[in-house]
């Protein structure tokens, strides 16, 4: 059965998860992530991601092997793939906090052994990967990733999000000129998912 859906729930809900639903038990913590929405799966940009995630593994295409997650947080976005069939799925971040944090919700997911986290700049991070993801925290973030991101996703796929519509245009126009095809777009309100390829 495809997955139609991605949810985030605490880590203590032990309920099952619709069949053709994927749940993933996440634990915000005690650093930035809990101060918002962010980290949990609640706010609107990182449900885009889920929801091109979820689009991505329903269209029966080969799964991507190797994930790069940028602005990884919680480990949310790294779960999901690893949960999905990702063999390995790598989340980098800037926050301290992150990689312990995101250490702990692979266990809780089961992925561990798929899911390794680090506080390495995406700059130094080596090699492409079948899908990077970058739910980033505004637009002028993701502008200032552009090329290191197309870079790690050469010949792959580029998940995008973080930004308003009121941005949506000049990021595309970023990305294009770099070579990435827009594929596919999500909205919720004023928050936009970005699919490239």
């Amino acid at each position: 059965m495809a997955i139609r859906r991605i949810v985030s729930v605490p880590i203590w809900d032990q309920g099952e998860a619709a069949e053709d639903e994927l749940r993933l038990r996440i634990n915000v913590g005690r650093g930035r992530e809990r101060k918002s929405v962010f980290g949990f799966g609640a706010h609107e940009s990182t449900r885009r991601c889920l929801a091109l995630l979820g689009g991505l593994y329903a269209e029966g295409a080969p799964r991507p092997a190797r994930v790069l997650d940028v602005g990884c947080g919680t480990g949310i976005l790294s779960i999901a793939c690893a949960r999905l069939g990702a063999s390995e799925a790598l989340g980098v971040d800037i926050d301290p906090d992150s990689p312990p944090l995101a250490d702990e919700n692979a266990r809780h997911n089961g992925v561990s052994d798929r899911c390794r986290f680090t506080l390495d700049p995406a700059g130094e991070v080596e090699g492409t990967f079948d899908l990077v993801l970058a739910n980033l925290p505004s637009a002028d973030v993701s502008l200032q990733l552009c090329e290191v991101l197309c870079a790690r996703a050469r010949g792959g796929l580029l998940i995008l999000s973080g930004f308003t519509d009121k941005r949506r245009d000049e990021v595309v126009a970023a990305y294009e000129a770099r070579g990435r095809v827009l594929r596919s777009e999500t909205r919720e309100g004023p928050w936009c998912g970005l699919l490239f390829r």
